[in-house]
């Protein structure tokens, strides 16, 4: 699901950024985004 809305994000121009929550002390969350290429910002 997040693998096919980051594809079709990539074909938007203008696109820079994609921003995600997740609960903080979720690492499971964290640790799927990051290993999706995702990076904490802010």
């Amino acid at each position: 699901m997040f693998e096919e809305m980051i594809q079709i994000t990539k074909k938007r121009d203008g696109v820079r950024q994609i921003e995600l929550d997740f609960i903080e002390g979720n690492s499971k969350a964290r640790k799927l985004y990051e290993k999706m290429g995702f990076r904490i910002t802010g």
